[in-house]
């Protein structure tokens, strides 16, 4: 299961020490389930033509995203390639692609960037240290910092979400690990299940530590942290003062996570004005359209999606006859971008029908 588990996320190879740990002879033996499906993809990689891709070629690039200069820590930004031209901000793959080396595989694409991320710790080992601190706070922050989707936007359309998931400042439910954390830490001596499900956490965490941090990269050691806690727990009824300090621990970390989720590079408001435009609600998509530049205004050194929510609202106006107003939106747009190609092309077509020549 553990080199299964690693093909889909490898950072769980940092687990596979772990077979080693039980004692008995032949421990060596224990890996070989789990280092066979790793071998087996490898094997894959390497007859598609690119051996040095051990199972996924993204690694580097999201090693710079956790490590460069321009990280928070939290945001899959795409880096800005060298040609200049507008990327959108979750399209990772095809700008550090772009930002590599003419012709590269896509292995050379993985090692360029880690090459680059390296550098960018060693210039700086302050500032990378602090970004380090930085990310171990993240990864304990009651905050559900989006990755994908923000599952707070996504409380409207999901009913049930409102029951599971509280927003700011409760953070609920990650917030209440922390509050029960002192009563765990102060619930005696560990055996030796509380040292493996401890390990497991640890390393699961050490897994997303050198990349960037979101919530969805740090459940998968949420089960050990719920079962290392059940076992504590069982054991030790907390008093009050502990359970106190429990309070100020989550209150604290609420306090210290006030905006996390506003600033995280995901602007949910423009992917569900997708959605309504490509099922025609033009109205709803315009509004939400609208909505998802005053998300993006809260990153000044991030597009997410300004500049294409600004094209798409020329489009909508277009749409409706507003010429006047689609072209307001397409000149904002190269305003902010000037290369961005389908702003330029729409005003030469805007520009063709006016004049009376269409092409």
């Amino acid at each position: 299961m553990l080199g299964l588990a690693a093909t889909a996320r490898p950072g769980a190879i940092l687990l596979l020490p772990l077979l080693l740990v039980p004692s008995g002879g032949r421990k060596a033996l224990r890996l070989l389930p789990a280092l066979l499906p790793i071998l087996l993809v490898w094997c894959v990689n390497a007859i598609k033509g690119d051996p040095g891709v051990i199972i996924s070629s993204q690694g580097g690039i999201n090693l710079y995203l956790g490590n460069s200069p321009d990280s928070d820590g939290m945001t899959a930004f795409a880096p800005v390639p060298p040609d200049g031209l507008t990327v959108r901000p979750d399209n990772v793959w095809s700008a550090s692609v772009r930002g590599a080396p003419a012709g590269a595989s896509e292995s050379g694409v993985s090692r360029y960037w880690t090459g680059r991320a390296l550098s960018a710790a060693l210039d700086d080992p302050a500032r990378w240290a602090a970004l380090t601190a930085w990310k171990l706070f993240l990864l304990v922050t009651p905050a559900e910092i989006p990755g994908n989707y923000d599952l707070y936007y996504m409380r409207g359309p999901a009913p049930a979400l409102r029951f599971l998931l509280a927003p700011p400042p409760l953070f609920l439910p990650f917030s209440l690990l922390l509050l029960l954390l002192p009563a765990v830490l102060a619930a005696g001596k560990a055996d030796k299940p509380d040292r493996t499900l401890t390990a497991w956490v640890v390393l699961l965490l050490a897994g997303v530590l050198p990349f960037f941090v979101t919530s969805r990269f740090r459940l998968p050691a949420v089960p050990f942290i719920l079962l290392l806690y059940a076992r504590r727990l069982e054991r030790s009824r907390p008093r009050i003062a502990v359970l106190l300090a429990g309070v100020v621990l989550a209150g604290a970390a609420s306090f210290a996570s006030r905006g996390l989720v506003e600033r995280a590079g995901v602007n949910m408001p423009f992917q569900d004005a997708l959605a309504h435009a490509g099922e025609g609600d033009m109205k709803g998509a315009e509004a939400l359209f609208l909505q998802s530049l005053d998300r993006s205004s809260l990153r000044s050194d991030l597009s997410m999606n300004r500049v294409e929510a600004m094209h798409n609202l020329g489009l909508i106006a277009a749409r409706r006859g507003d010429l006047d107003d689609a072209r307001g939106w397409w000149l904002a747009a190269l305003d902010c971008s000037p290369g961005f190609m389908p702003s330029l092309e729409a005003l030469d077509a805007l520009e063709a029908i006016t004049a009376g020549r269409v092409r």
